[in-house]
């Protein structure tokens, strides 16, 4: 019996309309953590398209700064 121990990790998820194909969907949005080796960054792909490298710390100013602007008035609000 091995005495090695596993574990699962999630490298990516994927955003897309409510009752859509995750993996059809033309407006899908993937967010993927990778690791070649020099670091873990985030690879955002939408629609199948060329990937935007965003780096572990630029994540967090990107999402300081994303909720700056959704908090500004008339911005970000989203019909019920």
């Amino acid at each position: 019996m091995s005495r090695t121990k596993y574990q699962a990790t999630t490298t990516a998820v994927v955003i897309h309309a409510e009752g859509a194909n995750y993996d059809l969907a033309e407006q899908s949005l993937t967010l993927q953590l990778v690791d070649e080796g020099g670091g873990a960054f985030f690879l955002l792909i939408q629609d199948g398209g060329a990937p935007l490298r965003v780096e572990l710390g630029e994540l967090e100013l990107l999402v300081v700064e994303a909720k700056k602007l959704l908090a500004q008035p008339g911005v970000g609000e989203v019909d019920p």
